[in-house]
């Protein structure tokens, strides 16, 4: 057998036995670890197997028990679990102590107490004779922008196939948002329609399915002729009624090609695409912005080409549709529906390599009835003296959105982007015409354009705006605190220019400054 050598650690026991002066230190023998040389030691002597055989009684094979006679379980499984409820938000710190409560150990009679109030506010009272909480002054400091909340606020919301979504409010006074739960597998959107292709004679009839508002595919109906999909638009302004639809399966039609109506086809691009037609039941004439959406269950919106014709019948001619034909995400367009009247949107995938796809459609009511120009957001009234400055608050919300103007020479197009925005109309109330430049103090990336006053521009007149549209301001304007700026506007006398000002950016909301400094 070869040598090991033993080793020995010194460790300390932590628990001492009752009976014991003290701990004692206990002195513990350690083998080494395995340096993987083959044993030699002296071979195992244990007693062979004599080889005799068992002459055990075998085991029978037979089970004598009684047969199980327990009633199977029929109950009904286990629903999925409720969403949780909607609650409103703590408008104060419901743990802070409240009026006539004892002040806090460690407050002092005179010392002040605060607590959180509104959205991240803060109020404060004495701690008055007797040790008692006093009450509480008013909320200030609290957060203004348009997504700040109350902590302690649950939102639930319906999402994807019958799922539901929670929103709460944390203590920053910020929304945390959930993953979409509990949808229905194998689910599809309410109401959603899908024509179901390869299964009929002739090759172009389909079998129409409809989804539940349980979100089930519904029992396929038998073969006809593809129909119209069809949407009815709001009746009230602001108002944006969604389809969700899918493209052809296996048809296709030559893409068109983007530009002014009439257009012309791709030579080399076969797409699968989808009509819907949109109707106006009211008596008034609408315009709406027809937008290319995400479609329910998607997390993504897909790439199609837009085009609208006039009338509620597919065209015979593709080519001859109204207006332009847009491919720019996301893909929109607005325009008027007369009163009982219809128009077709027509939406195809933009390659030839796309699978079919499902789409969504947002069309959303702008006004009923002839428009009226926008009442401006904010009245402003200039300063009479040169070096004169004023400025206006504003905050951006994602309720208040409309299509960017791109920033160049006026006139201008409008982007496909589409931001927060306010019009801050300028009162000039002296007998001179004034001169002045405006600019959005940074941080904020904006943008700023001017129109006649004293009311915004109508829809389609946007574009028509004084000088230029602006996301800069150059050095040589002199001003320290501007991201952008328009400099030299005349306000005439005893009238008035409306400023349009918003962020660059689709996604930024909140708080921002206007500045407005009279040159003369």
């Amino acid at each position: 057998m070869r040598n090991r050598k033993s080793v020995f650690a010194v460790s300390a026991i932590g628990l001492c036995m009752a009976w014991a002066a003290g701990c004692a230190t206990e002195v513990v023998a350690v083998d080494p670890p395995d340096d993987g040389v083959v044993d030699s030691s002296t071979p195992d002597t244990s007693k062979p197997d004599t080889g005799k055989p068992d002459t055990s009684t075998p085991d029978s094979g037979r089970d004598t028990g009684r047969p199980d006679t327990s009633t199977p379980d029929t109950s009904t499984p286990d629903a999925a679990d409720a969403a949780p409820t909607t609650r409103p938000g703590d408008p104060v710190d419901p743990l802070a102590p409240k009026p006539g409560d004892m002040c806090p150990a460690g407050v002092q009679v005179n010392d002040v107490i605060s607590r959180r109030c509104g959205k991240c506010g803060t109020q404060s009272a004495l701690c008055e004779a007797g040790r008692i909480v006093g009450a509480y002054g008013a909320c200030s400091n609290e957060k203004t922008a348009a997504d700040a909340c109350l902590p302690g606020e649950v939102l639930v919301s319906e999402c994807g196939f019958c799922g539901y979504q929670v929103k709460r409010c944390d203590t920053t006074c910020s929304y945390t948002e959930g993953a979409c739960l509990n949808q229905v597998a194998g689910g599809c959107a309410k109401g959603e329609v899908v024509y179901l292709e390869g299964l009929c004679t002739p090759v172009e009839n389909v079998r129409k399915q409809t989804c539940s508002q349980a979100c089930v595919k519904g029992a396929p109906e038998a073969c006809a002729p593809r129909p119209l999909d069809a949407l009815t638009v709001s009746q009230t302004a602001g108002t944006t009624v969604t389809g969700n639809f899918a493209t052809t399966g296996t048809l296709k039609l030559p893409l068109l090609n983007t530009g002014t109506c009439p257009v012309t086809t791709s030579t080399t691009i076969q797409s699968h695409y989808h009509y819907v037609r949109i109707n106006n039941t009211g008596a008034d004439s609408v315009n709406v912005t027809i937008s290319n959406a995400i479609p329910a269950g998607s997390s993504t919106r897909p790439a199609v080409t837009f085009a609208v014709y006039d009338g509620g019948t597919i065209p015979a001619d593709r080519t001859a549709c109204t207006g332009a034909v847009t491919t720019t995400s996301p893909e929109r367009v607005t325009l008027n529906i007369p009163a009982g009247g219809s128009i077709i949107v027509h939406t195809m995938l933009d390659t030839s390599a796309a699978t079919q796809s499902k789409l969504a459609i947002d069309v959303k009511t702008n006004f009923v009835g002839a428009e009226v120009a926008p009442v401006p957001d904010h009245v402003l009234t200039i300063g009479p003296n040169a070096n004169d400055t004023v400025t206006q608050a504003v905050n951006f919300v994602n309720t208040k959105t409309t299509e960017r103007p791109s920033t160049g020479t006026c006139p201008v197009s409008l982007s496909s982007s589409v931001v927060g925005y306010r019009y801050i109309r300028l009162e000039n109330p002296s007998a001179a015409d004034k001169l002045v430049d405006v600019s959005g103090d940074d941080p904020l990336d904006s943008v700023i354009a001017a129109y006649p006053g004293p009311d915004g521009p109508l829809s389609g007149a946007r574009g028509n705006c004084l000088t230029t549209v602006n996301d800069f301001c150059p050095t040589a304007a002199g001003i320290a605190t501007a991201d952008s700026c328009l400099t030299g506007l005349t306000v005439p006398a005893m009238g008035s220019i409306v400023v349009y000002y918003s962020p660059y950016s689709t996604v930024t909301f909140g708080a921002a400054t206007l500045r407005v400094t009279t040159k003369n």
